[in-house]
């Protein structure tokens, strides 16, 4: 409630302020009646109104909710609250009261006037002749004047004629609608200045009404300089005011310009839109989860890692990590993306391949110009799977390979750093005919250029034990010895170690 109340005062403000600084004293009467009217309303209504977007958002991009926990200091920071707030309410209801009693009695006044004192019908108007000594008002369809001056004759016709315009326009609903708000926000000294403009306007719109009925400006002029202020009139009425002479007859002589409204217009335009940003409910972000099975027809979702290369073949065109790259500077592009990684960090690369219905010849091209790029001479990966091997002659079995000899702990034979660790390269091909959609993907995995012989698992697990590394049970935290456990239980299962934060391994075991 408190942010309503805020953001409709300062929109109501800054509305109002234009207002003051650049329509007040020009000629747009009846624009400006409708404008004090109109951010009323706009200040009101805008802080209720939301604005939302659609963002699509992939399921792994989604953030975990975080719990609140009520505690003993939550629930005395809510009672602290709540006794506030009741102090704040009950300052509220008494100046609603207060303002609202004001308006009554006002009111009342208005109607007893007119119930005690002597009243002439002229049809459309009724005057009400008073006998104390006041300046002529009107309210509604009464206008008020003083008895004796009326009967002597000693009032200006322009003067009954410009009360009369009062009551032919209305403007005692516009000070009333003004009124009723104020009760409400009796608390927001803004309404206290746009009524007081609502009156001037009024005044405004009268003076020039009845020089337009063939009243000459300057002798009109004379005329409301004749009238005081000093005189009795009810604060609901539209009195003639020798405080506000001044600027009336300054406003009489001033000319209606189009071109200057529309220029003054224009200037509005950029205020209410800063309006609307910043004052509205609330600017939301409608998230939708996005699933292959939604959005596979169109968009790919690349999961960024430093160490895993995305790309995606859709019939002719290449996207690199989401990014479309021209076959011609394909190796170029992936120099630079290696630019600042070692050879071993590039050995270590991983490489996730998505065909979409490939031109024929296209995916050959693409992978000519990968095995030019220092990843693909390095690593050994290609866009292309390697050919499997040509099944054997019937009858005859293949000699067992030769076990390779062990090199020395940390090098090869070449004194090049040895590559335990496995890369995976995923690729998946889309193919469509019509309606029907078939999906392939296969995991290769390839090592280093010398492969080691494989480790023991019951002393990889000591060891990455004794480094302080943790185990993984389909995404379970195990203990080492659950982890032997299931190794030695089961022969259908995979097993992927890693380097995590702080230099320590991480062995996953998975179910194939």
């Amino acid at each position: 409630m408190w942010e309503y109340i805020i953001k409709s005062g300062l929109c109501l403000f800054v509305l109002y302020s234009f207002y003051r600084f650049f329509l007040e004293d020009e000629q747009f009467n009846f624009f400006k009646r409708f404008y004090l009217l109109a951010i009323l309303l706009i200040s009101f209504i805008l802080p209720l109104i939301s604005f939302s977007y659609t963002v699509e958002v992939y399921q792994e991009s989604l953030p975990f909710s975080e719990n609140f926990a009520l505690s003993p200091d939550n629930l005395t920071n809510s009672a602290e609250k709540n006794i506030s707030y009741n102090w704040i309410l009950l300052a509220y209801l008494l100046g609603l009261i207060i303002f609202a009693g004001r308006f009554i009695s006002n009111l009342k006044s208005m109607f007893q006037e007119i119930n005690e004192n002597d009243k002439y019908d002229q049809g459309h108007y009724i005057l009400v002749l008073m006998k104390k000594k006041l300046s002529p008002y009107s309210f509604l369809k009464y206008i008020f004047l003083n008895k004796k001056e009326f009967q002597n004759k000693e009032i200006s016709n322009a003067i009954i004629e410009h009360e009369k315009i009062h009551v032919d326009q209305k403007h005692s609903l516009d000070l009333l609608f003004i009124e009723f708000l104020q009760i409400i926000f009796w608390f927001n000294p803004v309404f206290i200045w746009i009524k007081r403009s609502i009156k001037l306007n009024h005044e405004y719109l009268a003076d020039h009404a009845v020089i337009k009925n063939n009243m000459s400006a300057l002798q009109y002029s004379k005329i409301l300089c004749n009238y005081s202020s000093g005189h009795y009139h009810n604060t609901l009425s539209s009195p003639m005011s020798q405080s506000l002479i001044k600027k009336r007859i300054l406003m009489i002589s001033k000319t209606f310009s189009f071109k200057k409204m529309l220029l003054k217009l224009s200037m509005l335009i950029p205020v209410l839109a800063i309006c609307v940003y910043f004052f509205n409910n609330e600017i939301k972000a409608n998230t939708v989860l996005v699933t292959d099975t939604q959005n596979a027809h169109f968009r790919e979702a690349f999961i960024q890692d430093n160490n895993t290369l995305s790309v995606k073949i859709e019939e002719s065109s290449l996207y690199i990590n989401g990014k479309e790259i021209k076959v011609a500077g394909l190796q170029e592009h992936l120099d630079n993306l290696m630019d600042k990684k070692s050879d071993d960090e590039v050995r270590e690369m991983g490489l996730k391949v998505k065909m979409i219905n490939p031109e024929e010849g296209f995916v050959e091209k693409v992978n000519k110009a990968f095995g030019n790029s220092r990843i693909a001479k390095i690593s050994g990966i290609a866009i292309l799977p390697p050919p499997p091997p040509m099944p054997a002659e019937p009858g005859s079995a293949p000699k067992p390979p030769k076990a390779p000899k062990a090199p020395k702990a940390g090098k090869t034979a070449k004194g090049s750093a040895n590559v335990d660790s496995e890369r995976v390269m995923e690729i998946e091909v889309i193919e469509e005919d019509g309606e029907k959609k078939t999906v392939k993907k296969e995991i290769i995995k390839v090592k280093g250029d010398s492969p080691a012989p494989p480790p023991n698992p019951s002393e990889e697990i000591d060891k990455i034990q004794s480094a302080g590394g943790s185990f993984y049970y389909n995404d379970k935290k195990i203990s080492a010895a659950k982890a032997k456990e299931i190794l030695e239980s089961k022969n259908d299962i995979n097993i992927e170690v890693k380097m995590i934060d702080g230099g320590t391994q991480k062995m996953s075991i998975s179910d194939n």
